[in-house]
């Protein structure tokens, strides 16, 4: 396993980042902050989760290519 490698590879999995939030609304600032959170980061995948609707969870995947 090289130094940079991810422990979790060996098992199929990579890192991915993930954006918690308590909003109304999601809007495109928290893509953006989530978006960041990915480059800086070097994961091709994360998740936006917001908690702030009352009895409703609303998600959103994102995916960037550039980390393929």
């Amino acid at each position: 396993m090289s130094e940079q490698q991810s422990p979790f590879a060996q098992e199929g999995y990579d890192f991915m980042a993930a954006a918690f939030e308590v909003h109304n609304v999601l809007g495109a600032e928290h893509e953006a902050q989530l978006i960041n959170y990915m480059r800086i980061s070097r994961s091709s995948g994360g998740y936006l989760v917001n908690f702030g609707p009352i009895n409703k969870l609303e998600y959103k995947r994102f995916i960037l290519s550039e980390f393929l």
